[in-house]
């Protein structure tokens, strides 16, 4: 039986907007209203908002066994009044903590469990497309280093990522879309899928970061955490030192990483080129490869030296050759005379 307890209106930290923060809302709201218990018995006010407890007939003062589902326990007796207050209360509670589109589905109810049916119906999320929405949150949150620092990217990554999770493990889907949600639910509790979507939010300037850390394959989510708060950093100031003293090309505001149009990735694409070094060689072509680029620059200013080098050991091979022709015309020429 919960502790009896003054009933206080609370204020939530986030109120209910819709259904990106259904599912935390949901949670909050059960956590607080079974806190309050109902007189002498073992229910709370959560279960007049559930169903769970129902409301007693007009001409009934107490709630039968057969309504409470106990009818080999002992008769626990619920006044009509304690209903109504519970009932009122967790209208109260609920109203006090929605945005105003949710407030006005609401507002005219007279019943906690038709208010929270309403709410449930229209933000729960039993679509396919509510499914879809709620990867896609996750998927298309990219890091961008012009507007948030890693820790503020990795922080909002967790909040969508617990939002899914809340979503399909707390909604009862339709038999369609049961298999959908079970192996997103699957998807959502494995941590080593968690580590690969934070991975794949950060853009192509920090491919060699991420490759890292990939190929460590005892690396936790957690550790996966705490190598990009270090190196993140670490790899922004190495860049901006290593530009320091270079002509501005832009506004001092212009960002380390790519633009957002050119960070998008074609995992269809692949390149030769890297997979010839035993490298992955996924989300560009040959043709697109910087690494391919930048080592033939390497080769051709390479050979350019080489040549240049063969150049110069002539003209001295040649100035040699001529220095010695003419101290011998000198000395013929001394000889003679």
């Amino acid at each position: 039986m919960a502790e009896a307890r003054e009933r206080t209106t609370p204020k939530f930290a986030h109120k209910l907007s819709g259904q990106e923060n259904y599912a935390a809302w949901k949670l909050t709201l059960r956590r607080y209203l079974r806190q309050y218990d109902l007189g002498k018995s073992e229910y709370t006010i959560w279960d007049v908002v559930d169903g769970t407890l129902k409301q007693p007939a007009a001409a009934a003062d107490t709630i039968s066994d057969d309504d409470k589902g106990k009818s080999a326990e002992p008769r626990i007796s619920i006044t009509k009044r304690e209903w109504e207050k519970a009932n009122d209360f967790a209208l109260l509670v609920m109203t006090n903590n929605c945005e105003n589109e949710p407030y006005t589905k609401i507002e005219l109810e007279e019943l906690a469990h038709s208010a929270f049916n309403i709410l449930k119906n229209n933000y729960e999320g039993k679509t396919v497309t509510h499914i879809g929405v709620v990867l896609a949150n996750v998927i298309k949150h990219v890091y961008d280093d012009r507007t948030a620092s890693i820790d503020e990217h990795i922080t909002e990554f967790e909040k969508r990522w617990s939002f899914m999770r809340a979503t399909v493990s707390n909604s009862a889907f339709p038999d369609n879309l049961l298999d959908f949600a079970k192996h997103l639910k699957g998807l959502s509790e494995t941590e080593a899928a968690k580590s690969e979507f934070l991975l794949l939010s950060l853009p192509p300037f920090y491919n060699s970061t991420v490759e890292n850390l990939r190929t460590n394959a005892t690396y936790s989510y957690g550790d996966i955490v705490n190598q990009l708060k270090l190196y993140i950093p670490a790899r922004q100031r190495g860049n901006r030192g290593g530009n320091k003293g270079k002509k501005d090309e832009g506004p001092s505001s212009e960002p380390v990483i790519l633009k957002a149009e050119q960070r998008k990735r074609d995992f269809a694409k692949q390149c030769d080129y890297c997979k010839s070094k035993g490298w992955r060689g996924i989300g560009h072509t040959e043709n697109e490869c910087y690494t391919k680029k930048r080592e033939t620059n390497e080769t051709k200013q390479e050979t350019k030296k080489v040549e240049k080098d063969k150049c110069e050991t002539s003209d001295s091979e040649a100035v040699v050759y001529q220095n010695t022709v003419q101290s011998a015309d000198i000395h013929s020429t001394t000889n003679t005379s």
